[in-house]
């Protein structure tokens, strides 16, 4: 088919000797186009292949006729099984469809009737000839089956939606079978709240549908609702303070499933009051509630009335020495504005002092008006704080001389303690302990470092204590410094005699020379501070046939603090004598001994 020209009519020789058609089609802006439609038929075989044999006599054109359907029909002349025809050509008793378009117009001819007028247009190739032609179609419509909804009574709040409905039994909605393109349904609502015979709620539901051909069609159903129900009054009893505003007296809400809020009235009946103690009552309130078809409900609301009360502060906790005035631990605040509070206060001392509380407060707050009213704080005084003490110089540096064991206590000072509570109370205590420069253990460290005598410096701990446990100390610290020699208490010698018990010669030795100053004794010293070892040595030098000798003396203490006593003498000897004993003053040996020169040293 793809050889041949779209509209033309053509008769094929086919190789296969078979009989058969081909149809194209499509749709396009609403026009079916109809291409050719071929037969086949055989006409034999030659080696030139298919011959194509054009119609040998004038075309018939076949209209289709004009028919009345049912709206149920297929209405596309394409359709497989369609009632409705097609224009058709004639060649050489073999039909063929042309190249055809149609074109349909609906109009309603009369109650549903509807008629189509179906416009033709169809060209033949073989003659080159085009037929125009209108067909009628007249299409019946059948009225579709409605059941008509049925009135229906509620109770006030029940739904009336149509899907509620439609679950009643009764038939409460429209119900209709459409066919051929009728329809849709729709609906409108309209209410009344108007009461009537114990409906004070109407819905007119007025139901619509469209007919092809025909006016749309209404049915109106009615939906009643009926009051079976009292109003309900939302209260709550209350409890009021006397001489306060009574929200009491504020109408409570009401609700009713079927009178809208506009037609519900309310009223306070009456109250009943009782009154109970001093400015205590009880009321009996009465409100009653009517609603738009004249249902009633009444209801009696109770109402304790019962005495303003004075806002106490809460409890309070505070330190010895604090204020306890109410602007400090809370006031009382009184129900009646402008009236006058007064307090008192109960002191109950506690015995030593339990829990570091010293006193608890009872204080009584009163107001008297209306009505008297009284409350009680309870304030409980604490004493957490420290006692303090006056300051003192904590480190003292001392020369040793001003030692002693024990120290004198005013050596430091005498510190002075106070306390915010009760300072008659206050017990001072002071401990000495001895311990080594810097804290070092004694073996460790010199008896001297610094100049400071580590053994002698000493820590003096000062401590106050309260009532109520609480304490505080202060340490001083004193120190002994060594800074002064020892002295000669007796110098080295200026002069000796000596018995010796024969002559060694002329010429002294330095053996015989030491006897005579050990033999007249050392010098003796003393120190500011050590008591003990000091460190005393003497060097001599020795001068030439005992002409003379120079001696110096040394003294040092524990800190290095050193005296030195340097003597240059000079002794003179009487030649030739040979006694074996040397007399001082008036025998026969005298030794002269000249002290020429001395210096004393300290280092």
């Amino acid at each position: 088919l793809e050889n041949f020209v779209k509209g033309h009519d053509y008769l094929l020789a086919s190789l296969s000797g078979t009989l058969c058609t081909g149809y194209v089609g499509y749709t396009n802006d609403g026009l079916h186009w109809i291409y050719d439609y071929v037969k086949q038929v055989y006409q034999g075989y030659n080696s030139g292949g298919d011959t194509v044999i054009p119609c040998q006599t004038t075309p018939k054109y076949v209209r289709p006729p004009n028919v009345t359907i049912d709206c149920s029909v297929n209405r596309d002349p394409f359709f497989a099984g369609s009632t409705l025809k097609m224009p058709t050509f004639t060649c050489d008793n073999v039909v063929t469809w042309p190249y055809t378009i149609y074109n349909d117009t609906y109009s309603c001819s009369a109650t549903r009737r509807q008629l189509l007028t179906r416009t033709w247009n169809a060209k033949s190739a073989l003659t080159n000839t085009t037929l125009n032609y209108n067909q009628l179609i007249t299409i019946n419509y059948t009225n579709p089956t409605v059941v008509t909804p049925a009135n229906i009574t509620l109770n006030c709040g029940a739904p009336s939606d149509p899907y509620s409905l439609s679950h009643l039994p009764g038939g409460n909605i429209l119900n209709t079978t459409f066919t051929c393109g009728d329809g849709p349904i729709w609906y409108n609502d309209t209410e009344s709240n108007a009461c009537a015979n114990n409906i004070p709620r109407t819905i007119t539901r007025t139901w619509r549908y469209s007919l092809i051909c025909d006016s749309d069609v209404t049915l109106v159903q009615y939906i009643y609702f009926r009051d079976n129900e009292d109003p309900v009054i939302n209260y709550q009893n209350m409890t009021v303070f006397y001489g306060q505003h009574d929200p009491g007296h504020t109408a409570p809400s009401v609700t009713d499933d079927c009178s809208p809020p506009t037609q519900i009235v309310i009223q306070h009946v009456n109250d009943n009051k009782t009154d109970t103690g001093q400015c205590q009552a009880i009321i009996h309130r009465t409100w009653s509630a009517t609603d738009g078809c004249g249902r009633t409900t009444t209801i009696v609301q109770i109402v304790n009335v019962i005495a303003p009360q004075l806002i106490i502060p809460k409890d309070a906790t505070v330190e010895c020495g604090d204020s306890i005035l109410p602007e400090v631990t809370g006031d009382a605040i009184s129900p009646f504005p402008g009236s006058l509070v007064i307090y008192v206060d109960e002191v109950v001392p506690v015995t030593n002092c339990v829990g570091q509380r010293t006193k608890v407060i009872s204080r009584t707050f009163s107001v008297n008006n209306a009505c008297t009213l009284q409350g009680t704080q309870t304030i409980v005084v604490m004493d957490k704080t420290a006692p303090t003490l006056s300051s003192l110089n904590l480190n003292i540096e001392k020369q040793c001389s001003s030692f002693s064991s024990p120290l004198p206590r005013d050596h430091g000072g005498i510190p002075t303690a106070t306390d915010r509570c009760d300072n008659s109370s206050l017990s001072i205590t002071m401990t000495d302990s001895r311990y080594l420069y810097n804290d070092v253990q004694i073996g460790s460290v010199p008896v001297c470092s610094g100049g400071v005598l580590n053994d002698r410096t000493t820590k003096r701990t000062w401590v106050v204590n309260d009532s109520c446990g609480n304490s505080a100390q202060l340490v001083q610290t004193f120190t002994f410094k060594d800074t002064q020699a020892p002295t000669f208490t007796t110098r080295p010698p200026t002069g000796a005699l000596i018995s010796l018990t024969s002559r060694q010669g002329e010429e002294c030795n330095e053996l015989i020379l030491r006897a005579l100053f050990n033999e007249r004794g050392n010098a003796t010293v003393t120190d500011n501070c050590d008591t003990g070892e000091l460190n005393l040595s003497h060097t001599s030098l020795l001068g030439d046939k005992c002409n003379g000798m120079n001696f110096t003396w040394s003294v040092s203490d524990w800190c290095g603090n050193q005296m030195t006593d340097k003597t240059n003498i000079t002794f003179g000897w009487k030649k030739g004598s040979s006694a074996a004993n040397y007399l001082y003053s008036g025998q026969s040996l005298l030794i002269f001994l000249v002290v020429l020169s001395t210096g004393l040293t300290v280092g």
